[in-house]
Formats: C-alpha cells, sequence, structure tokens
C-alpha cells in the first residue's frame, strides 16, 4: 500500500474496507526494548464476510496482522534496531496488503511454486504447463508447438561470435522474462576451435551440466544435455559480417582461458535488472517488496542474500562486510533510496567473494558481452558488459539483418528470422530483435516494464 511515516498518516482503500488509515509510533520498554505500534482505523466495510490480511514491515523486522471488523486495531513490530529506527525516520513503515484471503493465498503460493519444479532438472510435465501459463498470463508469450522431426541446424551453421538464446520451462527463465523481458533466459556464444570444432561457450549453473561456471562444451555435446532437460529450447542469432571479420578470435580464446571455472554470476544479477530508480520491477513488485522478500531470505540462507544483493550494494557505497540491511540503512542516511542505490551502474572491475574466490561476477549474457567486447566486436563504444541482461544482448543491433535461414529452418518455423536448434515449443520472436544501435553506456539507465514493450526512454 506505500509507507507510513513517523508522525504522519497513510490512508487508502482496502479489499474489504473503503476507508483505512494506519498512524504508527515508537515507544520502549524498561528493558530498553523498542516497538513500532500501528493503529489502524477501518471504515465502510464492503462485505460482512470479508477480511484484510496486512504485513507491516520495518527494514528488519515483520508482524502479520487480520483486519475483520470495522473500528480500531492496533498491532505491533517488536526488537527493532537501530537500522529500523534510522529506517522509520527516514523511509518509513511499510504497509503490504493481500488482495486475497489466507486460504487464497496459500493457494496462489503453491501455484508460484509449481512453476519451479523443473529447476532442477527433472522435467516434470505440470511445472511445464505451469510456466508455460505464466508466461502468457503475465508477459503475454504464448508459446506455440513446433514440428521437432525437422533437423534444422547443425555445427557447420554456426560460426565464432554467433549467439545461442535459450528458455527453459524450468520457473528461473520465466522469472527472468517477468523481470527484464525480452524473449530468452539464457545466452551463449558460439566459438570454433583451430581444429574445426565448434563449441558453446556459456556462463552457467545447471545440476545436468557436467560442471558449473564459464565452460565451452563441443556443440554436440551441448545439444544433447539441452535435449535431455526436456524442456529446453534454443535459437541462435548469426553475428553481422561486417563485425565478425573483425573478431579476434585469439583474444577471445585467451579471455575464454582468463574466465574458465569462473562461478556464475549470482552477484550480478540484480545489476542487469535495475537501471533505475523505479520502472524496473514488474506488478505488484516494488523495493519494498524486495526488502520484505530479504528478510525472509535472510532467515534462511544469510550468505546467499549477501551473494544476490549484499556486496553489490557495499560495493556501490564503497563499503565492505555490511549486511544487506546495513547497506539499505546506511544508504538512506546519505540520501539514496535503496532504488537509487541499485541504479548506480556496476564496474565492470569490481571484485566479489563467490564460492571462496575473488573474481569478477557475470550472469550468463554480461559474460557474453565480456566475450565480444575482447574480440573488438563493439569497436571503441564503451559499454558495461556487467548491465547486460539476456535482453539487451537479443536486442543489441549487432546481427546479420540479411541473414536468409537455411530451408531446413524456414520450413520448421517459418516466423522466425534465424534458426531455432531445438524444442518442442517455439522461442517466441520479439520485434525488438537486432534493433538498438550500438551505442556508449548501452542499457545502463533502461526502464523494462511493461516487459512485454520496448525499454525507455528511448536510445537508452
Amino acid at each position: 500500500m506505500g509507507t507510513v511515516p513517523l508522525g504522519n498518516q497513510l490512508a487508502w482503500q482496502g479489499r474489504c474496507f473503503n476507508t483505512t488509515t494506519a498512524t504508527v509510533a515508537v515507544d520502549s520498554n524498561e528493558w530498553g526494548s523498542i516497538t513500532a505500534t500501528i493503529t489502524l482505523t477501518a471504515s465502510e466495510p464492503a462485505s460482512a464476510a470479508c477480511s484484510d490480511l496486512y504485513v507491516f514491515s520495518t527494514l528488519e523486522n515483520t508482524a502479520w496482522g487480520e483486519v475483520l471488523l470495522h473500528g480500531v486495531h492496533t498491532f505491533a513490530v517488536h526488537n527493532l534496531t537501530e537500522n529500523d529506527m534510522d529506517d522509520l525516520q527516514l523511509a518509513g513503515l511499510r504497509v503490504f496488503l493481500f488482495y486475497d484471503g489466507a486460504a487464497d493465498l496459500v493457494l496462489d503460493l503453491a501455484a508460484t511454486l509449481a512453476i519451479f519444479l523443473n529447476w532442477n532438472g527433472n522435467y516434470d510435465k505440470v511445472a511445464a504447463e505451469a510456466d508455460i501459463k505464466f508466461l502468457k498470463d503475465y508477459i503475454g508469450m504464448d508459446l506455440e508447438r513446433r514440428d521437432t522431426s525437422i533437423k534444422t541446424v547443425t555445427s557447420d551453421d554456426l560460426q565464432t561470435g554467433d549467439i545461442i538464446h535459450t528458455l527453459c520451462l524450468n520457473g528461473l527463465d520465466e522469472l527472468q522474462l517477468w523481470v527484464s523481458g525480452g524473449a530468452s533466459g539464457h545466452t551463449c556464444i558460439a566459438m570454433r576451435a583451430d581444429n574445426g570444432t565448434l563449441y558453446v561457450c556459456e556462463n552457467l549453473e545447471e545440476p545436468t551440466w557436467p560442471t558449473a561456471g564459464v565452460q565451452c562444451n563441443p556443440f554436440d555435446d551441448w545439444v544433447q544435455l539441452m535435449q535431455e532437460k526436456g524442456n529446453a529450447m534454443a535459437v541462435f542469432t548469426p553475428l553481422a559480417p561486417e563485425l565478425r571479420a573483425r573478431l579476434n578470435i585469439d583474444e577471445m580464446w585467451d579471455t575464454f582461458e582468463q574466465w574458465r571455472g569462473v562461478p556464475f554470476g549470482y552477484a550480478n544479477f540484480a545489476a542487469t535488472v535495475i537501471d533505475r530508480e523505479t520502472g524496473n520491477l514488474p506488478y505488484p513488485l516494488t523495493m519494498n517488496t524486495v526488502v520484505l522478500l530479504a528478510q525472509l531470505i535472510n532467515d534462511i540462507d544469510p550468505a546467499s542474500l549477501d551473494l544476490f544483493l549484499g556486496q553489490g550494494l557495499n560495493l556501490r557505497l564503497g563499503t565492505s562486510n555490511l549486511t544487506f540491511f546495513d547497506c539499505v540503512a546506511e544508504g538512506e542516511r546519505r540520501g539514496h533510496t535503496m532504488g537509487s542505490l541499485w541504479a548506480i551502474p556496476d564496474d565492470d572491475a569490481w571484485l566479489y567473494k563467490i564460492e571462496g574466490r575473488t573474481v569478477r561476477s557475470r550472469v550468463c549474457s554480461a559474460w557474453v558481452a565480456e566475450m565480444l567486447r575482447a574480440g573488438g566486436a563493439f569497436g571503441n563504444v564503451t559499454i558495461t558488459a556487467a548491465e547486460l541482461a539476456p535482453r539487451d544482448v537479443y536486442e543489441l543491433a549487432i546481427y546479420d539483418a540479411a541473414y536468409a535461414p537455411p530451408a531446413a529452418c524456414q520450413k520448421a518455423d517459418p516466423q522466425l528470422p534465424y534458426c531455432q536448434i531445438m524444442g518442442e515449443w517455439r522461442v517466441p520472436y520479439s520485434a525488438l530483435y537486432n534493433s538498438v544501435v550500438l551505442h556508449d553506456h548501452y542499457a545502463e539507465t533502461c526502464g523494462t516494464q511493461p516487459a512485454s514493450a520496448a525499454k525507455w526512454p528511448e536510445g537508452c
């Protein structure tokens, strides 16, 4: 619903009460424990058999509350920390209203969890159908079945620098598309060795793969690994001839060797998603929701919270070893919202602590951008590789606009201007493919919502 500033009132229309207001006050007991007390007044009930379910959140603590009857209700968030107190003064108390009752909330949670049942590589048809429904309902992406009996692509069809875009029905790719848009959830690059063998090079952590992190696998082996997943689709987009002609392939292989085995860039993920203070998170997500989710993650696995969010915020603040909550509070003291702090672009030289190593961190698409830059595909254009999500690589105008897919590709997928390598479903084509002219600081300040629309402002 919003935030309740200390000393002020927040008003809104609830699900079950047409008029609701709230104030918050802070007090402490004789043992020094600090409590935030929320006074909520509900009036004009919309129905006699209806209740509003709330979460009230400071930066580090949370309370639940249910309003069944009109009138005045009080709720309390206990054991406030120093960070909580500063956050209340600077940002206010966060109020969340669920638009379903408790019973429906459980059903919604079960439906959400269903889309992730394929994440560990064990193909589940029910989960795949849930993923397909999610793509259609929340992104407007309608997957079509395709003829898998037609062999469309062999290793002879790809060359060094061609980009492979994949989409798996595993929940994680669908989450990526919901947040940042695009037509794929993972990005790879083709590399041909001196002996003629074509490799697919990528950065990933996949339970069914022989290894994790930055790696190259022979094309035929990679195709078999993808097919064994049972839920994978892949297309390849050929690099523009003028860019391919200037590639320094030796430098690309040297760069791969420097990165070989570096763990997947979970620490880099948020930087590829969040470019602006607002405009990057799909409804109903907000930065306030991120705080609430962070509390849940911290209770289960604080190390993962530090990896995904804490280290990146420390680097933006110029601090070290602060927790996620410490970083948010420190940013607020310096005049930042969490959104404006995340909007600070990543720095390709930043180092992260991952799996006991101090390394640069890149998600799949950001690492592919590193390879293209190493090969000279970007020329003298200044690009922060760590900022590029799969959508950004897909939309960048670096592909062969005159490419004519082989006859087998045109027969299997006449709707596509490129070849689909595999998949029971057709990878949806986006009209934004190959559309954004290469320019300095590409993809550093883009709004990406709604995910089905072009990024904004134009030229970002």
